[in-house]
């Protein structure tokens, strides 16, 4: 269990920051994440990332939980540090 499922001992927001269902692809194990990161530059799916982090913190605390959306944001940095040094995770 991650850091910030441990912190709110919450499986269902674990689940809608790590595996959110309404982006899973019908019929496949696999998530709309996977699709644009398979279809983007490192460059511009590092961009995409950057977007969406910065999205979900300047919204944090005004459509979802302020933790959620500090989780997504979280994500999406944690996916930009894998990118740029893998070995670091």
């Amino acid at each position: 269990m991650n850091r910030v499922c441990e912190l709110k001992k919450d499986i269902k927001e674990c689940d809608a920051v790590h595996n959110p269902k309404h982006y899973k692809l019908k019929g496949l194990d696999i998530e709309s994440v996977d699709v644009i990161r398979a279809t983007l530059t490192e460059e511009e799916f590092k961009g995409w990332c950057k977007g969406n982090a910065l999205k979900y913190l300047l919204r944090a605390g005004k459509k979802d939980d302020e933790i959620q959306d500090l989780a997504k944001a979280g994500v999406y940095i944690l996916s930009l540090i894998h990118i740029s040094e893998p070995t670091r995770l």
